[in-house]
């Protein structure tokens, strides 16, 4: 039976770090005080929750192959997921859909922190790997690949909200 740990790491210049600012909060009227969640708690909820929706999918009996899968989405103002995309794929069909579903299935998305806007971007950045050795190559692979990505990437580029996850196979019988 495939069993899977889910361990998650924040990337470097990823989780709750952001290069450049958000949007700043729309102007509210006097004596109004906006509030919203902190963002490292919403950061530690939406990981937590990432954590429970990839335990919670199931890879084919015997499925063995390792990747690495960004999902980017946007969130609703309900704490739902919108305008799903692959922006780095696994090169596995059945890899990239357990990522989509596990998105698409968090429920900690609402309510956003303050200055963090429907039209931001989030990414979901996931590691399946087959060992834990795997899994930390993979892991050390998507960090380079994020730093590079903050390094050539453009002001909007930059202030992608993202996330981290790594499932590695504890066992097989």
């Amino acid at each position: 039976m495939f069993k899977s740990i889910v361990l998650l790491l924040a990337l470097a210049a990823s989780a709750a770090v952001l290069a450049v600012p958000l949007a700043p909060l729309a102007s509210a009227a006097p004596g109004i005080v906006v509030t919203g969640r902190p963002m490292d708690v919403f950061t530690r909820d939406v990981t937590r929750d990432l954590q429970t929706q990839i335990a919670r999918t199931h890879l084919p009996y015997r499925f063995d192959r390792s990747g690495m899968v960004s999902v980017r989405f946007h969130a609703t103002p309900t704490g739902g997921t919108r305008d799903l995309t692959i922006y780095r794929s696994s090169g596995t069909n059945v890899l990239d859909r357990t990522a989509q579903r596990a998105v698409l299935r968090l429920s900690s998305l609402a309510p956003l922190p303050s200055g963090i806007r429907e039209n931001n971007v989030f990414q979901a950045n996931i590691v399946f790997a087959n060992s834990e050795r795997e899994g930390d190559r993979l892991q050390r692979r998507f960090q380079q690949l994020e730093a590079e990505r903050l390094r050539t990437a453009g002001t909007q580029g930059r202030a992608v909200l993202t996330f981290g996850a790594t499932s590695a196979a504890a066992s097989r019988p």
